[in-house]
């Protein structure tokens, strides 16, 4: 794969965790607000999800300065983001993040009743997960899931049905397979090895959807999924800039996980349906999002010359890291996409997070979360228009733009 011998991706990837100078515990529950939601939130995955928990249990560069720069400098909160992430703004969307919109992260160290404080969100995420392969002391998909269903659960529907009055209205939200994908990166020479790595990937992931869902003392069978994007992260864009040749078999590799993610997941749905258990499920299009704003960056506001750089980092594409000071463009995120390396900015996570809540079928299948939580509008003005990005070429066909033309107007 030509540059793959001068450089490792994973070796990359894993200088994004680089052990910091100083661990500082990150920031979990506070004073929730008000709730006029039924929907618990659960969330599994990677540092695409992670709201802190890493930071439990790993010296996290993500809890150090400039990382969350765009909330209280003062304040850490173990995202890979100068803001928040995906997450946060889900469960805003719920009315369920404490009052500085935050999810709660899970606390290895604390039992759930004093990680929770009584909000009603949680976060497993951790940064390194893979479902198949992780990053050294990461958790993996699964043994996120083996600490849900332990005692955590319990005491999690417990102190979250004291919260919103109900516990049967879970809803379970995943990001992963990313680290799996990098980490073997250099196998996936054709079509054949693209389509071998997505079946073993997405197979593993519902594997841990199906033992939620057959798990009986947990309710409220509901799942959704952000698809994986890969070819624009600047790590990879950095590993492949001298020759380009392999970013074709990413952009398939991004359809084809989508695509076996979703006929895995119709498939162990019909399977339950017949034993009498009902699960209901959407994922984004999370790779689409991306590539409509990377092969437009104009109609977002952004410079197509810086469009492939992360905000904070060092050397192409400021690729190697975030470091402890602010880089040339760092002071004014909302200029860029990427944070760091392979992480996106608040503002692209505010995006995404809206189209994930109220996207038309072609980016959010088979429904939106809007949909799925059972809400009939969004419970949380972000003031974003995302109508532009919805209505993208790449994921619309013209009479679905026009229709959601005529909604914004």
């Amino acid at each position: 794969m030509g540059v793959m011998s001068g450089y490792s991706l994973p070796l990359l990837f894993l200088t994004l965790f680089a052990t910091a100078n100083l661990f500082i515990p990150a920031v979990h529950g506070g004073n929730c607000a008000e709730s006029k939601s039924s929907t618990l939130l659960i969330v599994f995955g990677d540092s695409f999800f992670d709201v802190g928990y890493g930071n439990d249990e790993l010296c996290l560069p993500s809890n150090d300065p400039p990382y969350g720069k765009s909330l209280n400098p003062e304040v850490r909160t173990g995202r890979f983001s100068d803001g928040l992430v995906v997450p946060d703004y889900i469960a805003k969307y719920l009315r369920l993040a404490d009052d500085e919109g935050k999810v709660t992260a899970y606390k290895s160290s604390l039992n759930i009743q004093q990680t929770l404080q009584g909000c009603a969100s949680l976060s497993f995420a951790m940064a390194g997960a893979g479902v198949k392969q992780s990053a050294d002391k990461s958790k993996s998909l699964s043994s996120q899931v083996d600490i849900f269903l332990g005692d955590s659960k319990k005491y999690f529907v417990e102190s979250g049905a004291k919260f919103v009055g109900k516990q049967d209205e879970t809803l379970y939200l995943f990001s992963i397979g990313t680290y799996d994908y990098l980490f073997n990166l250099h196998r996936m020479k054709d079509e054949e090895h693209v389509q071998d790595s997505a079946e073993r990937v997405t197979a593993a992931i519902v594997d841990q959807v199906k033992r939620i869902a057959k798990d009986g003392s947990v309710t409220g069978k509901r799942f959704a999924f952000t698809t994986v994007a890969l070819r624009y992260l600047p790590v990879v864009q950095k590993v492949y800039y001298k020759d380009q040749s392999q970013l074709g078999l990413l952009d398939k590799l991004e359809t084809i996980h989508h695509s076996k993610l979703g006929e895995k997941l119709a498939k162990l749905a019909q399977e339950l349906r017949a034993t009498g258990i009902m699960i209901n499920y959407s994922i984004l299009q999370y790779h689409s999002i991306i590539k409509a704003i990377m092969e437009g960056p104009e109609k977002y506001g952004l410079d197509r010359t810086t469009v492939m750089d992360a905000c904070c980092g060092d050397r192409s594409y400021n690729a190697d890291g975030c470091g402890h000071s602010d880089k040339r463009g760092c002071n004014d995120p909302t200029a860029y996409v990427f944070w760091d390396g392979m992480h996106n900015t608040q503002h692209i996570n505010q995006e995404i997070a809206r189209i994930f809540w109220n996207g038309p079928t072609d980016m959010t299948f088979p429904q939106n979360l809007q949909t799925l939580a059972g809400t009939r509008k969004p419970q949380y003005d972000f003031s974003v228009n995302a109508d532009e990005l919805i209505g993208s070429k790449c994921c619309l066909d013209t009479t679905q733009k026009q229709e959601t033309s005529s909604l914004s107007n």
